[in-house]
């Protein structure tokens, strides 16, 4: 039987990096002396479908187990994780949107260790502020309230 997740994760990132390169010829490419603004998205978009390619060529190849089911749930969460960043970094600013999405991408973590997820959401909230606010100084809140 095939690896059906595997095989799932491999066509969707290889479509993927299709659809990126595609998207990305239609910019000027320039050269490598000159570069246009189409060279970089092509690139990232080879490299993600040269990464593709093993990943569905080893899931092809038949094993001894069964097929397990497609975790629809676990994307679902990181999809909600997603839209919840976007939405808590536009009305409270980054910390706070990097701490809910932390919390929320470990709801499917089973037991889940509070003090752990909180560790970790700190590391990466104080991680986001050095590297966004003080490294790069984006025009971008740490905590805001409101529009």
């Amino acid at each position: 039987m095939f690896k059906n997740t595997e095989l799932t994760g491999g066509l969707l990132l290889l479509a993927f990096g299709l659809w990126v390169g595609i998207i990305a010829v239609g910019y000027p490419l320039g050269s490598f002396a000159d570069m246009g603004p189409g060279i970089f998205p092509l690139m990232v978009a080879a490299a993600i479908t040269l990464c593709a390619v093993p990943i569905v060529v080893s899931a092809l190849k038949p094993s001894g187990e069964t097929a397990e089911p497609i975790p629809f749930h676990t994307l679902l969460v990181v999809v909600g994780a997603l839209a919840t960043f976007a939405v808590f970094v536009v009305f409270l600013g980054l910390v706070p949107a990097v701490l809910a999405l932390v919390v929320v991408v470990s709801y499917p973590d089973q037991p889940r260790n509070w003090v752990h997820i909180a560790l970790i959401a700190a590391g990466l909230a104080a991680l986001a502020y050095a590297i966004f606010i003080l490294g790069l100084n984006m025009n971008i809140a740490a905590f805001k309230w409101g529009l």
